[in-house]
């Protein structure tokens, strides 16, 4: 961290170009690895976004069911409580995904001189693969 705050924004941008790239290679790997464990639940922000009282309610159902002790195969859910935490959840996120809280420019970094620069802009818009999806 200490090295990275001495270098330029450009630089900067591409050694985080470079620690992301290797994180999400990490990440889809264990997507890879965990698609068929049962004790893995893929669940996306998008899925938040689109459905949000459906997306709770998964994962509830995952958080909070267990195997039913007669019958195995079965997985036990509290679903009161389910639709419960459901509705409260698709309240808050009906305000906060439609909220100006969402938008970029109230993102913490957003206002600070740094990272305002048009030499990050610039190397960002003419990126051979970034530049094209930010126009």
């Amino acid at each position: 961290l200490q090295y990275v705050s001495k270098t330029s924004v450009k630089e900067g941008v591409l050694l985080e170009y470079v620690r992301s790239r290797n994180s999400l290679k990490n990440m889809l790997g264990n997507i890879a690895g965990w698609s068929n464990n049962s004790y893995v639940l893929h669940l996306t922000p998008e899925h938040f976004r689109r459905q949000p009282a459906e997306a709770a309610a998964c994962l509830m159902r995952f958080l909070l069911g267990q195997r039913d002790k007669l019958e195995p195969w079965r997985w036990s859910v509290p679903e009161k409580l389910v639709d419960l935490f459901a509705v409260k959840f698709s309240k808050v996120a009906a305000e906060s995904f439609s909220s100006e809280s969402s938008h970029a420019w109230n993102h913490a970094t957003f206002h600070e001189s740094r990272w305002s620069s048009s030499e990050l802009t610039d190397a960002l818009l003419k990126h051979p693969y970034w530049g094209r999806s930010l126009q």
